[in-house]
Parts: C-alpha cells; structure tokens; sequence
C-alpha cells in the first residue's frame, strides 16, 4: 500500500490552558498557560505491505505481519518548553510552546502477531529519526533546546527505538481474554 495524508491536531486543553506550580514558599518553575499556541499541521508519506496467513503451525492459527515506512513534515510541533525570562526577572516557568520551523519524522515500523485462537503473541518495534526546526538541537541525554529564550523538555523527544509485547490467553469459550 501507498498512502498520503494532511493532517490538523489543535492544541489540547491541557496544553493550552494548562496552569499553577507546586505548593511551597518558593514556587521555582510554574506552569502557564499559552492562549496563542497553533495548531499542528501534518504532511505524511507511508508505503507498506501486510501479510495475512492462515493455518499455519495448526489448524485454525494466524500470522500477521505489517512492514511500512513513513516520512512526516510537522508544521507549529508543540512541545513543552521552559520559558526564560531574564529581562523582566530571574524567574522561569513551563508552557507548551509552538518550535518555529518544519519538524521531519522518517522511520520504519514492524509489526507482527500470532493467534492460534486459545493464545496470541505479538509485538511492535518502531524507529524513528527526527530532524528538528533548524533553532533546535537534541543531545544523546534526550535533552532538546533552541537558540533562544525558550528550551523543550525531553519529554517532547519521541523515543528513537520504541520496543512493545502483547500476548495473552482465552478462557472459558472466549468469554475472558488475560493478557
């Protein structure tokens, strides 16, 4: 498969309006809220396959397996920035914030799955390389800051290798599923 897509992604509440700090004599870093935060815009190329094959080891069993790989241009990537404000006072605070520029995602994702009906087992892996607005830098720690007043919290880094395992059993008719 080919895919092309656009997409939108306001800002959501808790980014725009988010707001307060810790209870203490000395707040230290606080939240504030961001009433002019834009949205993101989106521009992605995917191209895939998937695999779907039936009775494999026994009768009944399934195997699923997904390749695709993606490019992604994100306009206005909102991250959660500290704000410096050394003009006005010594004080800084949080805010989600807008990186100035294009963000580009390109990766690779792998997905497989095997049910035989009574038990499943799958699993995802995912790497990503992100190439930031030309103001921004990330370090090996994670750690990603512009050029100017403003410096994002690893939080806002997508991880470059992401690893994940599902699996589980089905009882009594199918009626309960742990996993």
């Amino acid at each position: 498969y080919v895919s092309y897509s656009e997409s939108y992604r306001p800002p959501t509440i808790l980014e725009a309006f988010f707001t307060g700090g810790p209870p203490a004599d000395n707040v230290g870093v606080a939240y504030a809220p961001n009433e002019d935060l834009r949205s993101e815009t989106a521009t992605t190329y995917e191209i895939g396959t998937n695999v779907s094959l039936d009775d494999v080891l026994t009768g009944g069993d399934s195997l699923r397996l997904k390749a695709s790989a993606f490019y992604r241009e994100v306009e206005d990537y909102i991250v959660l920035g500290t704000i410096y404000t050394s003009d006005v006072s010594t004080r800084t605070y949080q805010s989600f914030v807008n990186l100035d520029g294009t963000t580009r995602m390109k990766g690779v994702e792998l997905e497989g799955n095997y049910d035989t009906g009574g038990f499943w087992i799958g699993g995802t892996a995912s790497f990503l390389d992100t190439e930031w607005p030309s103001k921004t830098q990330v370090f090996s720690n994670g750690t990603t800051t512009t050029s100017g007043d403003i410096i994002a919290t690893a939080g806002s880094v997508p991880p470059r290798l992401k690893l994940t395992v599902d699996g589980g059993m089905r009882f009594f008719d199918d009626r309960l599923s742990l996993g």
